[in-house]
């Protein structure tokens, strides 16, 4: 039974498909590299239409197709090629953005804006390279690469940072830690510790400090603490949200395994285990998106499957890898199951098996661009050029016939040398920020103070709080003579020098008797049922002078 066929296609602009369709047409039947893949043209769907992204006030071109020169003969090389690229790249979503913000790049008639945009890449570190190119002209994006955690710098910037609490007397570590990008200080600073001793000191304290800190609190509450400490400067760099993001995500992580561990070591060692074996595969250990509203999406090919983005921009996709097979061994599809081959000596059995293998990973990279093409909604941008290794990619047949492409109305060649660097982008703001929440203070319900319950605030305080007033009021200082209303047939207490007795007990005598000269081991100066405020339960030894028991020690139980 024949599966059916799509006749029509609603995410696109009639333009973008038709410039997809030009460039399979230059690459033939092979384009895929299998006899059972093929492209088949399909009809715009009723949900786009050309007009939905204008540029001047006229529909915008489906696919830009940006060719790069060597001023040199021949191909670039590998690195220039990706700096040239990233430089086009660049340059373009500058100039859109740019023209979005002056109202001439609309979006259904809404200015272009960085979160219409995508740069789908193939690799982590193209994904770096293109953020912070985009970062240097202040164009805010977000990448959404594949790395473990373990493997950042952030992670190694808390590994010395636990080095030096455990042994905040090394100077070693200590200065190895205050290198770091989480604390900031500069090789003078840490130069000059050498001959300011107290400089030093003051550092060490705060380590003693932080210590304290994360054995109270985790590892979570000093992390997030420095986060807070140095903020304004971390986000001042051209990565800081994706520094910060990557501490905080390591201090939750921190955090859960120091209630397995013992102590600082135990989570030290665990630490180094994670960095020794980093696992960019293990989807816990994978990067967390520090933001992504409003702002360019960079993500990889694979990651980009089934997703679609009104601009889509592929700068890296007409540059060939061109490295040398070195691996040992290779897996191919043949005889209807996977096998797996291993390199013993150069035969044929190897040989047949490495092209294969070869050929394979070919039509993959012919799929990825395929998918690749087809995320975009309403406009394509591509480079091309003397890139190097672009004859190897399977974007090379399909700018086979340039002057068909040039003469194509719904694409846009643009040739030239590579744009200098933009000027800055005009930060532009999000929004109002809210206003600020007035400082609060929650009063204790049972404080049992007898002041005037004027001086308590709101929960949500708008005036300055005043001064706390005593509790206490303050001791008399001529107090009458002690006379005791008892004689020693009708006291109410055991005939013994030294007893302990009850709260109610206590309450009731201290009504008529007179208490002088109070000695409290808690600290608290004051008599049986003064309005103190309300402590943990203690015992108070109070000195008492009378004419029937001269200076005898009673010990009773209240809260003071």
């Amino acid at each position: 039974m024949q599966r059916p066929r799509w006749t029509a296609i609603f995410r696109s602009r009639p333009a973008v498909l038709h410039a997809i369709e030009a460039l399979y047409a230059n690459a033939g039947e092979r384009a895929f590299l299998e006899a059972d893949i093929a492209f088949e043209p399909v009809n715009p769907g009723s949900t786009r239409v050309d007009a939905d992204f204008l540029r001047d006030g006229i529909p915008a071109p489906g696919l830009t197709v940006r060719v790069l020169h060597n001023t040199e003969a021949g191909d670039l090389k590998a690195d220039p090629s990706r700096q040239q690229a990233s430089d086009a790249c660049v340059a373009a979503i500058h100039q859109i953005l740019s023209e979005g913000r002056q109202g001439r790049a609309l979006l259904r008639d809404m200015p272009v804006q960085p979160g219409d945009i995508a740069v789908l890449v193939r690799s982590h570190k193209e994904a770096t390279r293109i953020q912070q190119a985009l970062g240097a002209v202040g164009i805010p994006a977000v990448a959404a690469g594949k790395q473990s955690l373990y493997a950042t710098p952030e992670a190694h910037d808390l590994r010395l940072l636990l080095l030096a609490l455990l042994q905040p007397a090394d100077e070693g570590r200590l200065r190895a830690a205050l290198s770091t990008v989480l604390l900031g200080e500069d090789a003078e600073a840490i130069d000059a510790l050498e001959r300011e001793g107290d400089a030093q000191r003051s550092f060490q304290v705060r380590l003693l400090e932080w210590r304290e800190r994360w054995q109270r609190g985790g590892p979570f509450a000093v992390i997030t603490d420095l986060c807070a400490e140095h903020a304004e400067r971390l986000l001042g760099l051209l990565d800081g949200e994706r520094r910060l993001t990557n501490y905080l995500q390591l201090g939750e992580l921190l955090q859960q395994a120091a209630g397995q561990t013992l102590g600082m070591h135990g989570l030290l060692d665990w630490l180094q285990v994670q960095m020794a074996h980093a696992d960019q595969n293990d989807e816990q250990q994978l990067l967390r998106l520090e933001s992504d509203a409003r702002r360019v999406q960079i993500i990889t090919l694979h990651k980009s499957k089934g997703l679609e983005y009104p601009l889509v921009f592929l700068p890296f996709v007409g540059i060939g890898g061109g490295a040398p097979n070195t691996e040992a061994n290779c897996t191919v599809y043949a005889n209807g199951r996977r096998e797996l081959h291993w390199k013993l000596d150069k035969d044929d059995s190897w040989s047949a098996a490495s092209t294969r293998s070869a050929q394979e990973q070919e039509a993959e990279d012919a799929r990825l661009l395929y998918v690749g093409l087809t995320r975009a909604e309403h406009a394509l941008w591509i480079a091309a050029g003397d890139l190097a290794g672009l004859a190897k990619t399977r974007l090379a047949p399909m700018l086979s016939s340039m002057a068909a492409l040039h003469d194509h109305p719904d694409i846009a060649v643009i040739e030239g040398p590579v744009e200098t660097r933009p000027a800055q982008l005009a930060f532009e703001r999000e929004g109002e920020l809210p206003p600020v929440r007035a400082l609060t203070r929650r009063v204790p319900h049972d404080c049992g103070c007898t002041a005037s319950p004027s001086w308590r605030m709101p929960m949500r305080a708008t005036t300055p709080m005043p001064p706390r007033p005593k509790c206490r009021p303050p001791r008399p200082t001529n107090r009458p003579a002690w006379t005791s209303p008892w004689t020693p047939s009708n006291r109410p207490w055991p005939a013994t020098r030294s007893t302990r007795v009850s709260w109610a007990a206590a309450s009731a005598m201290c009504c008529t008797m007179r208490w002088r000269t109070p000695i409290s081991r808690c600290g608290a100066a004051g008599r049986p049922g003064s309005r103190h405020p309300a402590r943990k339960p203690r015992s108070c030894v109070f000195r008492c002078a009378r004419k029937a028991m001269p200076r005898k020690i009673w010990t009773m139980a209240w809260p003071c």
